[in-house]
């Protein structure tokens, strides 16, 4: 797939959305510009990705196309309080396009090291292709740290995925208009290059290592505002180009002074009255009703667990920042496994399973969850059955054959797919083919019997989005056994806090709305 972005330049979607790219130009030369063109190229041919946007310049994105917009009051998601593990997983997971706005946050470095983490933890398992774009490198990846730990970790967690991303599929383009201030560990690591214009000594000097020589540095002082050359993996020769215009607007633009005549001071200082000490006091809206386990921790008694459990943790004080509940999709699904000729009784079993995630859930004593179909969900029947079939140690085409029982050119197609996806490698042995799972995959026994109890409620909180329907999951059971149907599928919410601690770092903490224990 190509992303046009002149009339004389294309670039390979794939190695973009996989590959280490830095976009260089100096203040007003065009830079957050091209990389919005960027952006809806890939919108527009469906390649994920989020951008870290530090002047609130992406949000015009949404005139046109889907995107979730995290960021302040305004946002889809308020930033304050979001869960970035489970940002990062259905971002990913579901290939949906974010744009990660800290214009408005009081702590945008700890914000974006938390979400650079999260997203390279999310990829270690998903193994999806997913671009992440960060404005303003500089800031959250510079060459000198001095001591501050914000910044450090924010640096630690862009370097990681600088080195290590690709391999999980995780792609990165870092943007700035200062490469001399940037982590050379960074930038050294980008193959690909749009570099616009540049015209002081140190930040020419700083891409010396892109150019063969100083006569090609010269040619950037005389480049014209949106002009760029495209090196390294984009294009075979260097290519001097300027982009398409904008679909979207551009909110980037350096406001127009416009004359006006000042109104009167004393009306300022009437309507600015009383405000400095004004707080806002957040509304929980209306509630929502559904059908679900009923909450027995409140507000009050989970902020008390929160503020306890922030005591303790290595003999640090914590301070609890923001507390939100949300309900979590929870499926309770039955299922009978019809008789074969050699064992002609049908058997039954009952479990539940978190909708949202895939993991198999326990709610017996409390929301305990472990692995699943985290890895099969969005797959087809005949895609989970082939990743089911191939062991860690290496499995043969004819073996895949007698073990689900497909073709070998269905198989060929499915496993070409597959390793598109990431899910699935091969290597080569004694001129045999061996296929190797990218991801871990968990065969459970499900012979068991699931105890649940639900009822109507009405209450406050979000409800988690569904991702797991009934098709969804038939197509993966009868992967794991084609005997097997479903007899009864119930969706129903269980409530959980989600807690965040401000300390040294900020962490997590998701509480048990029923039973008040740490899920872990």
């Amino acid at each position: 797939m190509q992303l046009k972005l002149a009339s004389n330049l294309s670039v390979d979607a794939q190695e973009l959305a996989t590959g280490r790219t830095c976009v260089i130009a100096q203040s007003g030369a065009g830079k957050s510009y091209l990389i919005a063109v960027l952006c809806e190229k890939m919108l527009k041919e469906c390649v994920p990705f989020a951008i870290i946007d530090t002047e609130g310049e992406y949000f015009s994105l949404k005139q046109k196309f889907q995107l979730l917009w995290v960021g302040g009051k305004e946002a889809d998601v308020e930033l304050e309080g979001v869960n970035f593990r489970k940002l990062a997983e259905h971002a990913v997971k579901q290939s949906v396009p974010v744009i990660f706005d800290v214009s408005d946050s009081m702590d945008d470095r700890q914000a974006v090291a938390s979400f650079c983490r999260a997203l390279y933890e999310t990829e270690t398992s998903a193994k999806k292709p997913y671009l992440l774009i960060i404005e303003e490198a500089d800031k959250f990846a510079p060459q000198v740290v001095g001591k501050d730990e914000k910044t450090a970790a924010a640096l630690s967690a862009v370097e990681e995925i600088a080195r290590r991303g690709r391999k999980r599929g995780l792609g990165l383009l870092v943007a700035t208009q200062r490469p001399a201030v940037v982590s050379k560990n960074v930038l050294s690591q980008c193959g690909n290059q749009l570099i616009g214009k540049l015209t002081t000594e140190n930040d020419l000097a700083a891409v010396n290592l892109f150019f063969s020589g100083r006569k090609e540095l010269d040619e950037l002082p005389k480049l014209r505002q949106g002009e760029f050359f495209a090196m390294g993996g984009l294009s075979r020769n260097k290519v001097r180009f300027m982009s398409f215009p904008r679909l979207t607007q551009h909110e980037g633009l350096t406001p127009k002074l416009i004359p006006h005549a000042a109104g009167k001071i004393s009306s300022f200082k009437s309507a600015l009255k009383g405000t400095a000490v004004e707080r806002h006091v957040a509304d929980e809206g209306p509630k929502n009703a559904f059908y679900g386990i009923p909450a027995a921790v409140d507000r009050k008694l989970a902020t008390e667990i929160a503020e306890k459990n922030g005591k303790h943790l290595l003999a640090r004080k914590e301070s609890l920042v923001s507390l939100t509940l949300s309900w979590e999709p929870l499926i309770h699904a039955e299922q009978e496994i019809l008789g074969s000729l050699l064992h002609r009784k049908n058997s039954s079993a009952s479990f539940v399973i978190d909708s949202a995630t895939g993991e198999l859930a326990d709610i017996g004593n409390g929301l305990r969850l472990s692995s699943a179909f985290e890895s099969l969900i969005g797959r087809t029947e005949n895609e989970a059955r082939v990743l089911l079939a191939v062991e860690k140690k290496g499995t043969t085409l004819a073996e895949l054959e007698g073990k689900t029982g497909l073709s070998a050119s269905a198989l060929h197609s499915i496993a070409d797919r597959l390793r598109s996806a990431r899910l699935l490698s091969w290597s080569v042995r004694k001129n045999v083919n061996y296929y190797f799972p990218l991801v871990p995959l968990h065969k459970l026994s499900l012979d068991r019997h699931a105890s649940w109890k639900a009822e109507k409620i009405s209450a406050h909180g979000e409800i988690v989005q569904q991702r797991l329907d009934e098709n969804s999951l038939r197509k993966l059971l009868k992967a794991m056994n084609p005997r097997t149907e479903i007899t009864e599928f119930k969706l129903f919410y269980y409530p959980v806090w989600h807690a965040r601690l401000q300390g040294k770092i900020s962490r997590l903490v998701r509480i048990d709305g029923v039973t008040g224990k740490e899920i872990v």
